[in-house]
């Protein structure tokens, strides 16, 4: 069951990603209108498309973070198989009209008993970051970073 706590927790780690990935700061009138005038206005959004049964089930898949190649996307889920809470997540294409194969969960050097969520990406896909309630330490919720071998 999708408790109280994991969705206090879930919007928690929400707007913490928000701050962490994107620099949360109140624009001036100023600066807003020179980002419209330098890229005008947002264009109409397309109706909302499935990511497809590899990504969305029956249980809670959130906060979404697709690789620079369009060809990884992350994502948390309460779905079987996981180690916790919430577990971090990946579906692989072999190309970006191909749907995504299986999702697998990223494993015990990720995933806790606690909760796993909030992903954001670097731009150069060398760095995850995302924030876990299972980690131990003073507090709750923690941000905390993966790179792969060789990538330091």
């Amino acid at each position: 069951m999708f408790g109280k706590m994991s969705f206090v927790f879930s919007l928690v780690v929400s707007l913490c990603c928000l701050a962490v990935a994107h620099d949360v700061a109140h624009a001036s009138e100023q600066e807003h209108n020179r980002c419209q005038r330098e890229f005008g206005r947002f264009s109409d959004w397309s109706a909302p498309v499935s990511l497809g049964p590899s990504i969305n089930t029956e249980f809670n898949e959130f906060h979404a973070a697709i690789s620079a190649d369009e060809l990884s996307i992350f994502f948390a889920t309460n779905r079987p198989g996981g180690l916790g809470g919430l577990d971090l997540w990946v579906a692989q294409r072999s190309n970006r009209r191909a749907a995504w194969r299986p999702a697998q969960n990223l494993g015990p050097t990720v995933n806790r008993i606690g909760n796993e969520a909030g992903i954001a990406l670097s731009p150069d896909g060398h760095w995850l970051f995302f924030c876990s309630n299972g980690r131990g330490g003073f507090g709750g919720i923690r941000h905390f970073c993966l790179f792969p071998q060789g990538h330091q």
